[in-house]
């Protein structure tokens, strides 16, 4: 007996074949498991376009929050000019993103996303400001002083970026998105 003939003795090539507990599944059960697994998979792949499509309107309203992209940043431990160019930025723009002085464009904003391994919408949480006191600054000792916790982009970053008019100022609640989180 060769090893091929050997690996394929008594198992059945078609894929899908077991049920639980190593049980035998007939065709029509096999195919029923199928079905389900094709929806359970088309059913995350729409929720997760549908968290995209609400993302690029958070950001588009101009939304984000300058302290989400710094805490992703350390959560990773990412910093120096390789975050810059990872995201397609020239230094020291991240620098300026988690100050709130430049904002980031949507291709960017995907790449940050990507580094740090956060969902898109993770960048436009809305949250209290006592929510960025809870960096690990707080928990080091003889950290130094503390960071301010940036909350919105500036009026000039959002302009920069063709978010707002210069003599337009609405107000930041306008959008809500609390619908995506």
């Amino acid at each position: 007996m060769t090893v091929s003939e050997f690996r394929g003795r008594g198992k059945d090539s078609r894929p899908g074949r077991w049920g639980e507990a190593g049980e035998r599944l007939d065709d029509a059960e096999a195919e029923q498991r199928n079905r389900i697994r094709a929806r359970r998979r088309n059913e995350a792949r729409a929720l997760a376009e549908k968290g995209v499509a609400e993302a690029r309107r958070i950001w588009a309203a101009g939304l984000l929050r300058p302290h989400r992209i710094t805490t992703a940043l350390d959560l990773k431990s990412l910093e120096g000019p390789e975050v810059d160019i990872a995201c397609g930025a020239k230094e020291p723009d991240v620098d300026l993103w988690e100050a709130g002085e430049l904002y980031p464009t949507w291709e960017q904003l995907c790449l940050l996303a990507k580094l740090t391994e956060q969902p898109l919408a993770f960048f436009a949480r809305q949250e209290s400001p006592e929510a960025g006191w809870t960096t690990i600054d707080f928990h080091v000792k003889n950290a130094g002083p503390r960071r301010e916790v940036v909350l919105q982009f500036s009026h000039t970053a959002l302009v920069m970026a063709g978010i707002r008019e210069p003599n337009e100022r609405p107000e930041r609640e306008a959008l809500q998105s609390e619908t995506l989180f």
